[in-house]
């Protein structure tokens, strides 16, 4: 039975038994604010571990506020999905590529996507809007802080690239670009704090993206930040993108000089003088489809890697991945063609159902899995903030039709006896 109660909030208050929601965002986003570079074994088993036990924490605030899980045909197909992945992982034991640890993360790691499901299904639209807010502004103010730490010297870069680099800030960089919608959405009728946070947003992506060298979070900072607003807010972002490019600029500027001289001429390199055939993420993706063959249907299951030049790969497998580094494509090595048809159809279905007219109040919904897809299609997609993110938009988008919460405040206001 459909709990359609919970999709129709009347105000922005949340309700005392919600708040233990909002209480498990907070924890979560904390948890993937810890920077990688203070824990030994970031991987697999370090920070992540944290952050999956905040995102099963989660789901119990979900189960005391509802009291109930809302389980429906497209929950069960990604739990019978899961389960046939684990079992086909487990069939395919003899692989050389196949290792336990391999397995564990991917069973982990995908099992998160039917929690976040159940999430994103059962809550209310008001306890969702409000936690993902509260996430947008922890987490893109932790990136700010790790930016400014890494170029300070106060914390050391992670690995040998010479780029101002800990992990975390990827995962932070995704959650704090796919929840601005929900913060857009929560108030949208304060124009102000709309524009600073997408003036916010923007500006710490390009910072970061600066110092990093990272192209693909560039790209990802401003879809985001362009997408969100026309489509939340029905507006325009050209002149708030031009002030924010002032202001990374000018963070840039006052950068100290070791950093400065890095930042624009590595990020201005990778995009002009990057090779497609020579670039590592699709040597690496080629390899992986050859390895593929014989297995393009069904893929090879949860817990087989793959032989990948490059190094971010499980600790004492440097030359074995978990996934490519463009995510997308890890559902067809794992599930093969009808996984990757699954995990696409399901998200532009998800996108259209949240750009309907009847369903105005989940819109943000719609960009939340625009920004998913993306960054998918460039690098990452396959991590722990990912899979719940993706699941919890999914929940929401493919929920009863709602309208929106302030349309619902004006009619209950000027029909009192409704």
């Amino acid at each position: 039975m459909i709990n359609t109660q919970a999709h129709n909030p009347n105000s922005q208050a949340l309700k005392k038994s919600e708040k233990a929601i909002l209480l498990a965002g907070v924890i979560y986003s904390l948890a993937v604010s810890v920077p990688y570079a203070y824990i030994d074994s970031w991987r697999l088993l370090g920070v992540p571990g944290i952050n999956y036990v905040a995102s099963i924490l989660l789901l119990c605030a979900v189960k005391m506020a509802t009291r109930t899980l809302i389980i429906d045909p497209r929950m069960l197909v990604l739990l019978i999905w899961w389960i046939w992945l684990s079992v086909l992982g487990l069939v395919n034991l003899t692989n050389p590529l196949w290792s336990l640890k391999l397995f564990l993360a991917d069973v982990l790691y995908t099992g998160l996507l039917p929690i976040g499901y159940a999430v994103g299904r059962s809550i209310s639209l008001q306890a969702a809007l409000t936690t993902l807010a509260y996430m947008f502004i922890i987490c893109s103010s932790a990136l700010l802080l790790i930016c400014i730490m890494l170029v300070t010297g106060v914390l050391v870069s992670y690995g040998n690239t010479g780029r101002f680099i800990d992990p975390a800030q990827y995962t932070l960089h995704f959650v704090a670009g796919v929840t601005l919608p929900a913060f857009l959405k929560r108030w949208e009728h304060r124009r102000v704090v709309q524009n600073l946070a997408v003036i916010g947003l923007t500006a710490i992506g390009i910072t970061f993206s600066l110092t990093s060298a990272t192209r693909s979070s560039l790209i990802f900072t401003l879809l985001t930040t362009t997408v969100a607003p026309l489509i939340v807010s029905g507006k325009k972002s050209l002149g708030i993108m031009v002030i924010c490019a002032l202001l990374a600029y000018a963070t840039y500027v006052a950068a100290p000089g070791q950093s400065r001289d890095f930042a624009l001429g590595n990020i201005a390199d990778r995009f002009l003088q990057s090779d497609t055939m020579g670039d590592l993420r699709f040597a690496e993706l080629t390899g992986m489809l050859d390895q593929l063959e014989g297995h393009f249907a069904l893929g090879y299951g949860f817990g087989v890697g793959f032989f990948s030049p490059i190094t971010s790969s499980t600790e004492g497998f440097a030359d074995i991945g978990l996934a490519p580094h463009i995510g997308i494509f890890t559902y067809l090595y794992k599930g093969g063609a009808v996984a990757l048809l699954l995990y696409i159809s399901l998200q532009i279905v998800g996108i259209v159902r949240s750009l309907k007219k009847s369903s105005r109040g989940k819109s943000f919904a719609a960009v939340m899995l625009i920004g998913a897809l993306a960054i998918s299609l460039v690098s990452g997609g396959y991590g722990i903030a990912y899979q719940l993110l993706l699941g919890v938009a999914l929940g929401i988008s493919f929920s009863p039709e709602i309208v929106d919460v302030h349309h619902e405040k004006r009619y209950k206001r000027n029909h009192p006896l409704v």
